[in-house]
């Protein structure tokens, strides 16, 4: 449902915006500009030819609302002209906008002036106007072809308040006083909600027009720039001081003509009221706040400890490849043998003897891949074995590919010695560089402290204490502060700070003190406890590995099981998980973390070994869980006698080249249990300990998992298992 709802509201988005557009040309297309209606709609044609068909379509058919037939055509045929050179792969994107506005000044030229100097410097002028606003209009592009979560920019902002600009010029035949009126508002609105920058551009831009329609006096000049002059010194953040402010700085208008300054005073008190009325944009307070020093300082802190991060990747990365060399692995080459010699052989059960050992007529076959064999085991080869010619054959052949198999592995490990000395170069850089970025903090409460100091809040005190695992209570004192300020700016800086979700438990303002007494929790809805069984084949090693972290506001779980068992297992299911886990530490993502684990085993290893992944990624503020499936076994949601069934029907990571990953997502309750487990839990093994779950859903996930450490043990001798039950908890 949720997601239905996003889809149709990213439709009603891109409608809306594409509505603005065909508004936008349709009325740009009305103001005559040197006397040439619709030629100022000719400036949205460079947006519209990169946006696409139905921009384009947009833009033809407003532009025949101006009449002007020829503009039309010239339209249709710079489209065509553009349409063709990309199609040749001679059309550069910069090139764009200066091919459009040189053929509309070429146009222009031939259609309405002369040769004369007078004429080519219209002319000129027009082709000029005509890039600049082609080139300006074109920094739109994002604004009405991506409509995705992303906020509206503050140039974006500023862009579209310069086209309402143009577009009032429409009004100007009926009263030029009233768009006057409304661009001081648009002025004084800007400088309020985007920044002085903004205002200072469409004041500007307002001054540019204004000279080519023939609009307005050096009073409105003034009235437009000189407040800005006084809000660079000071700059309210109350609307209403700020609104007087601007009619203060307008004091001088009483030294006017008595009609004159009836006139002015009345565009600059309706400017002042429309300023009032429209609300402001919100979106960049917290960003209005932050210090130049205070951005540097919190970047900094940032970068180190992502280069940290990245650092311990790569030191573990770089340690997976300083490996001994590759080994050739023999048995396949005494397959070869059994299949094209001893398959029909009457004593190849007495050779090829799995309880008693292999007869030395095989162990010689073994040494004679890498070693030639002396003159007295060929005798015994040939006294012993019933098809000793096929033998020898068959040896000679498989020496030579034993011999290029062992080329090919030296390469290979000479390919990992390179590439391990050059991974422990970017690692040693890595390590000095962080050394470099000095640490000023000596608690996350210092570092907090010192961000919102930055953001120019006025902290009295601040302390954080720890109520359980990643559950905080925040005591801080607040000077100079509103309650949306709170809510809107000062919490989600301390989110930021301290990587959690904060939510306002009490707010009070203590007599005589002067500042607003404030506290936070990160309460969640729920969390997760867990217990654990495993047991392995090995009795030093085992071949499956779990790992329980914290990432964020989210718990992770993970079951890895290596192929076979012993300490080759263990090492490539402890490596997947350690590397893993640091990966989506550093920010990088679940998906892409697995994606970048499949292509490091790829490489390590050859394909000659695989791992499976068992993920499950828990948000306690939203009582959700996500699963990641790679070659693991089925997962269970177990809620009172209802069973959900999570399948992981994918291959392990490491095996091919594009990883396939099975991804679900779903809704807990409390008291709703989840089972992981590994593949050396059979079926029958399985439903008991669901129905343990089923019978006994009060217990606490540890003690169901010792429950079945018997039959566990049991089932480790044939392979390595692995038990994970969750609980979650209110």
């Amino acid at each position: 449902m949720q997601l239905t709802k996003s889809i149709e509201m990213k439709k009603v988005k891109n409608l809306i915006r594409k509505g603005i557009f065909f508004i936008i040309v349709g009325l740009l297309s009305q103001v005559p500009l040197f006397g040439i209606k619709g030629l100022l709609g000719m400036t949205m044609l460079s947006i519209a030819y990169v946006s696409g068909y139905e921009f384009v379509l947009m833009y033809f058919v407003a532009m025949g609302l101006s009449f002007n037939v020829p503009l039309v055509i010239l339209s249709v045929g710079i489209y065509v002209l553009l349409e063709l050179t990309n199609l040749l792969h001679l059309l550069k994107s910069f090139l764009v906008p200066i091919v459009v506005s040189l053929l509309i000044g070429i146009y222009v030229n031939l259609m309405y002036f002369d040769f004369s100097i007078a004429g080519i410097s219209e002319s000129l002028l027009i082709l000029l106007s005509q890039y600049m606003l082609q080139t300006i209009n074109l920094e739109l592009t994002n604004f009405f072809v991506h409509t995705h979560a992303r906020k509206v920019t503050k140039r974006e902002y500023t862009l579209l308040l310069s086209l309402l600009i143009v577009a009032l010029m429409n009004v100007v035949p009926y009263n030029a006083n009233l768009v006057l009126t409304l661009v001081y508002a648009i002025i004084l609105y800007s400088a309020y909600s985007l920044s002085l920058t903004s205002a200072s551009y469409l004041g500007l831009f307002s001054l540019f027009l204004f000279i080519f329609m023939q609009l307005g006096s050096v009073y409105d000049l003034v009235t437009m720039m000189f407040p800005m002059i006084v809000f660079n010194v000071y700059k309210p953040k109350n609307k209403f001081i700020f609104a007087f402010l601007f009619i203060l700085s307008n004091a001088w208008i009483p030294f006017l003509s008595i009609e004159t300054l009836r006139i002015q005073a009345i565009k600059i008190g309706i400017a002042t009221l429309i300023f009032l009325i429209v609300p402001a944009i919100k979106n960049s307070a917290l960003e209005a706040r932050l210090s130049t020093s205070a951005q540097l300082e919190n970047d900094r802190g940032k970068m180190k400890r992502k280069v940290l991060e990245f650092s311990e990747l790569f030191n573990k990365i770089t340690s997976s490849f300083q490996i001994e060399t590759t080994p050739t692995n023999t048995k396949q080459y005494v397959g070869h043998l059994y299949d094209e010699v001893c398959k029909e052989c009457t004593c190849k059960d007495q050779c090829f003897d799995r309880y008693n050992g292999n007869h030395r007529l095989i162990k010689l076959f073994m040494k004679g891949l890498d070693t030639k064999l002396q003159l007295h085991e060929m005798k015994y080869v040939q006294n012993y074995c019933l098809n000793a010619k096929q033998y020898k054959d068959q040896l000679k052949v498989e020496t030579t590919l034993f011999e290029q198999q062992e080329k090919m592995n030296k390469e290979y490990d000479l390919l990992k010695k390179n590439l391990y000395e050059q991974l422990m170069v970017v690692s040693s850089m890595l390590t000095d560089f962080q050394n470099n970025l000095t640490n000023q903090y000596t608690s996350q409460d210092d570092y907090v402290m010192d961000l919102l100091k930055g953001y120019h809040f006025d902290v009295e005190y601040l302390h954080c204490e720890t109520i359980a695992n990643n559950q905080y209570e925040l005591d801080l004192g607040v000077k100079n502060i509103t309650a949306n300020e709170v809510i809107d700016d000062l919490i989600p800086l301390l989110n930021l700070g301290y990587n959690t979700t904060f939510r306002l438990k009490k707010q009070t303002i203590p007599k005589h003190k002067g500042y607003v007494h404030l506290v936070l929790e990160n309460k969640t809805l729920s969390y997760l406890t867990y217990g654990v069984f495993q047991s392995s084949k090995d009795d030093k090693f085992c071949g499956d590995q779990y790992a329980v972290f914290d990432y964020g506001n989210k718990n992770i779980l993970a079951i890895s099981d290596g192929m076979g068992h012993g300490k080759v297992a263990y090492d490539e299911s402890s490596f997947l998980l350690d590397v893993l886990q640091k990966l989506i530490k550093t920010g990088v993502g679940i998906e892409k973390s697995i994606t970048t684990m499949n292509a490091l085993l790829k490489i390590k290893n050859r394909s000659d070994m695989f791992t499976t992944l068992d993920l499950a990624v828990f948000n306690p503020y939203k009582n959700e869980i996500e699963f990641y499936k790679n070659g693991s076994m089925h997962s269970f949601i177990i809620r009172d006698e209802a069973i959900v069934e999570i399948e992981g029907r994918t291959l392990p990571i490491g095996i091919m080249s594009e990883v396939e990953t099975k991804h679900e997502k779903y809704e807990l309750r409390i008291g709703d249990y989840i089972v992981m487990l590994s593949d050396g839990i059979d079926e029958g093994e399985e439903t008991r300990i669901i129905d343990y779950i089923i019978e006994h859903n009060k217990q606490n996930p540890q003690m169901i998992a010792s429950t079945f450490s018997t039959s566990l043990e049991e089932a480790s001798a044939i392979d390595d298992v692995t038990l994970l039950v969750m609980r979650v908890e209110g």
